[in-house]
């Protein structure tokens, strides 16, 4: 074991099982004595507009702000809850992080090279696992769990409800925030696995990542 742990993310949309991962990956690390702490940050939240609301479509430039609090909220989570894990030897895992937060600032039209650069000061992770999934399939787990869509999942502030209903705009708004999810799975960045594969099939997948990073750096 390293006497450095690791910062492990998993990326993806809503329904696309990152937290449910997350906290599988934590229960396989400790029956096998291997520290893990799971942190669930929800920086996504911050780009909320409260449910029932017909917000209207917001231009780009009042978007910055609600962008800057998610990168502070994350930059927070990682100072306070993170860090010290990393430091004590453990592999702490984020449900979304960077790569999420940046997702979504390109689906909502803010400069890329300005939210690249900004996320930039949050520390990378050193192990970067996107779910990629259907929006449709994302939707469907999302309502079998019983929850309510939200403003932040539909785009509503972009305008993405407009005409179609929450259902439909959940889809369209969601496939673009996946297509910048693979603009993003560049070579060595960000490892993209098959979110609507078998389940137990994707943890050994996720598992397997985990411990080849674990054991280069010990």
């Amino acid at each position: 074991m390293s006497a450095m742990g690791l910062l492990v993310t998993l990326e993806g949309g809503p329904g696309s099982g990152t937290a449910e991962q997350a906290l599988l990956l934590r229960q396989s690390l400790d029956g096998e004595g291997v520290p893990a702490d799971f942190v669930q940050p929800g920086g996504e939240d911050a780009w909320l507009v409260p449910d029932g609301q017909r917000a209207p479509e917001w231009p780009p430039a009042s978007r910055v702000a609600p962008f800057l609090f998610a990168v502070t909220h994350l930059a927070d989570t990682w100072h306070h809850l993170a860090a010290p894990g990393v430091a004590a030897g453990s592999i702490v895992i984020l449900d979304r992080y960077r790569t999420t937060l940046l997702a979504h600032a390109r689906a909502r039209k803010l400069d890329a090279e300005w939210a690249a650069a900004t996320v930039a000061v949050l520390r990378p992770a050193d192990v970067a696992i996107y779910l990629r999934s259907d929006p449709v399939r994302q939707l469907d787990r999302l309502l079998r769990a019983g929850q309510a869509l939200r403003g932040w999942q539909v785009g509503i502030d972009v305008g993405a409800a407009r005409g179609t209903g929450f259902a439909g705009a959940f889809r369209a708004y969601q496939s673009t925030v996946s297509r910048q999810f693979d603009a993003l799975a560049g070579p060595g960045r960000l490892l993209v696995l098959d979110g609507d594969g078998d389940p137990a099939v994707l943890q050994r997948q996720i598992h397997d990542a985990v411990i080849t990073a674990l054991e280069a750096v010990g």
